[in-house]
């Protein structure tokens, strides 16, 4: 939960949920698992390098992933 002197949306925030995929990225290095990265991270990316007219978006303070994945006895899903 955001306190008032750190905004839920500030970049502080979104820092640390980058992070926290980096670290997700790594554990799951040599998996063969599809990963795609939804919600608050991606608008920032997309508008990188636009126009000043394109308005700042923070994204939030979480992240969203859709994972696919088959499960079988030898798979190590441990990381998830």
């Amino acid at each position: 939960m955001a306190s008032d002197l750190e905004p839920e949306r500030s970049p502080a925030a979104r820092a640390l949920a980058e992070a926290a995929l980096l670290r997700l990225l790594a554990a799951l290095e040599g998996q063969e698992i599809d990963l795609v990265v939804l919600g608050g991270l991606v608008p920032e990316i997309l508008t990188r390098g636009q126009a000043e007219t394109v308005p700042r978006h923070l994204g939030t303070a979480d992240v969203d992933i859709h994972i696919s994945f088959g499960i079988d006895s030898a798979r190590d899903v441990s990381p998830l």
